[in-house]
């Protein structure tokens, strides 16, 4: 579908660029300061009307237009950007974004020894600067998806771009690991708002169909070319130069920042006939409940005999106890909870998010048990050892794309099958390989099945939640699969711990390590094997959940409000979604 601006079809908006309702009276009042702190586009789009309602003879100030819910609601389906080169960077924008949360996870694995031989001492643990940023991402994103809801995508996601620019800078200048976690947390509180704040402006410009599929498709491109990026970088730079690797992050920031000021529609407007509220008491026990239980699973991977340690144990309990006090919360007081129940409801939703959780718990394992595989079996390192992975950026932005070019034409239960089988066969690839035959026979196979999987995994999980989902939970479409792959990598990394641990022994060599490789990868195969017979059992996904609105649109041209409205309630109804 077109979504370039048609300068046939424009409006003034009062907080740009939501449709107006337009009155006769000659108030003269000054533009309000949210029109002021709109994106260039929007305010572009503003003069733009406001000349041509000139031309045609008619006096219309700010103070004369006053937002129609009716009216809001069919804009928040019918965005048009300006010119195909505002389209273009805007997917620019949002695709870097992406690509930053991926290079800073990657790439720090590689700096965090240089800093930790730096800054390290008697007082400071060096658990924190590795976990910090997934702790605060993983724990907050339901409650920053809530904002993004209730004020729109495009403030939350400049607000939150710039702050992540702002401590990118302050983390190269880090004299202290105790700074340096700080700088890591708010990093992730940043990457916590802007992810949702990206599904919620994706759900208010495009309708479901084939072109949403794609930007959505390129969004979750990034995450491999990020991941590529994030390990290249760090590989490359020399150990003193560390603080260039927060840095380059910072200037990549402020590249999406500026292009998203040029091209992003500003959506607050569109928000204001949703009637959302923060739900506070569910944001306290969600995010502590989160954050406790992640703090405890990642803790328990480097603790020995953790589970009969008190510091791990406690938090683990209190966590669960927080995440049970939460679902009391969310079922049964809150007025407008951050997880509704009704966002669950529809058919194959459930099992595809519990599918999704093994996959990408699978993916965790795979991951985190290939690099040292690599390393100690094929005696990769540095620049090399980027290059090996090299086809999970290349293959990955390829799967992306075009698996989500095929949605509309294809069954996503389909894809997401062949996905499933790919994430099986990646860890069996490396658990029977032998080391003495190379790269090319077992290695990059194995490459290509991860991207398969992670990548048509993640891109169907988006376009599925996006779909099914109204305007008001697009923000939380986006929080919930990321907060699952989070907490799916979590759980699986503290059983990949243990496995390692059991089978190395206290005085491991070099054939009781690959041993404890193996052992990892098949627990991931099974992982694995655990989230395709759900899909084949439980998921029924057919196109229609990911058609074009063209159809519907046509229908309702000609109809009154009530039945346009109507209409628009039926497609997101739970009964007519994942029918088979």
């Amino acid at each position: 579908m077109d979504t370039t601006h048609s300068s046939s079809n424009t409006s003034i908006p009062e907080t740009p660029p939501s449709s107006p309702n337009l009155s006769s009276r000659p108030l003269l009042v000054t533009r309000p300061v949210t029109w002021r702190l709109s994106s260039l586009e929007s305010i572009l789009e503003y003069k733009e009307a406001a000349d041509q309602e000139k031309k045609g003879a008619i006096s219309v100030t700010s103070s004369q237009i006053t937002p129609s819910e009716e009216v809001a609601a069919n804009v928040s389906h019918r965005r048009r950007f300006r010119s195909t080169a505002a389209e273009i960077a805007f997917c620019f924008s949002m695709a870097l974004t992406q690509l930053l949360a991926e290079y800073m996870i990657s790439g720090f694995a590689v700096v965090l020894p240089t800093l930790l031989a730096r800054f390290s001492n008697e007082t400071t643990s060096d658990f924190w600067p590795a976990t910090i940023l997934s702790l605060v991402l993983c724990a907050t994103l339901c409650s920053t998806a809530r904002l993004s809801d209730m004020y729109g995508g495009y403030p939350i996601f400049m607000l939150a771009v710039l702050w992540f620019c702002i401590w990118c800078v302050v983390a190269g200048f880090s004299t202290s690991l105790i700074l340096l976690d700080i700088c890591r947390a708010m990093q992730g509180l940043a990457i916590a708002a802007y992810t949702p704040s990206s599904f919620a402006l994706f759900g208010c410009i495009y309708p479901t169909g084939p072109r949403r599929n794609m930007v959505l498709g390129i969004y979750g491109a990034s995450s491999p070319l990020g991941f590529f990026v994030g390990i290249y970088v760090s590989a490359a730079l020399p150990s003193d130069n560390w603080s260039w690797y927060f840095w380059i992050a910072a200037i990549i920031g402020f590249v999406a920042l500026i292009a998203a000021y040029l091209s992003v529609p500003s959506d607050r407007a569109d928000r204001s006939s949703l009637n959302l509220t923060m739900d506070w008491w569910g944001a306290l026990t969600i995010t502590s409940g989160l954050i406790l239980v992640a703090y405890a699973l990642a803790a328990s991977a480097n603790a020995p005999h953790a589970w009969q340690t008190a510091g791990i144990l406690a938090p683990f309990l209190i966590g669960l106890a927080c995440l049970a006090c939460a679902i009391f919360i969310e079922l049964r007081l809150a007025d407008c909870p951050l997880l509704p129940r009704k966002f669950f409801t529809p058919k194959s939703v459930k099992p595809l998010m519990i599918a999704c959780v093994f996959f990408y718990g699978s993916f965790g394992t795979w991951l985190f048990t290939a690099t040292n595989h690599l390393r100690l079996a094929y005696g990769v390192t540095g620049v090399q050892l980027a290059a090996w992975f090299a086809p999970l950026a290349v293959g990955g932005f390829f799967c992306a794309v075009v698996g989500s070019s095929i949605l509309h034409i294809t069954s996503p239960t389909f894809v997401l099958l062949i996905s499933g089988i790919a994430w099986v066969a990646a860890p069996l690839l490396l658990a029977l390989g032998d080391p003495s035959m190379g790269y090319w026979p077992f290695v990059f196979p194995a490459m290509i099945c991860t991207t398969l999987g992670i990548d048509m995994t993640y891109t169907i999980a988006n376009v599925v939640l996006s779909s099914v989902s109204p305007l008001q939970w697009q923000g939380l479409a986006g929080a919930v699969n990321s907060t699952t792959v989070n907490l799916g990598i979590a759980f699986s990394l503290a059983i990949t711990q243990v496995i390692q641990a059991r089978t190395e022994g206290h005085e491991p060599d070099l054939d009781a390590r690959l041993q404890g490789h193996r052992n990892c990868f098949l627990f991931a195969a099974a992982s694995a094997a655990v989230g395709l017979a759900i899909t084949v059992v439980a998921i029924r996904i057919p196109r229609e959940v990911v058609r074009s609105e063209k159809h519907d649109d046509d229908e309702q041209q000609n109809s009154t409000p009530e039945v346009q409205e109507y209409v628009r309630s039926q497609r997101w109804s739970s009964n007519d979604q994942f029918e088979v």
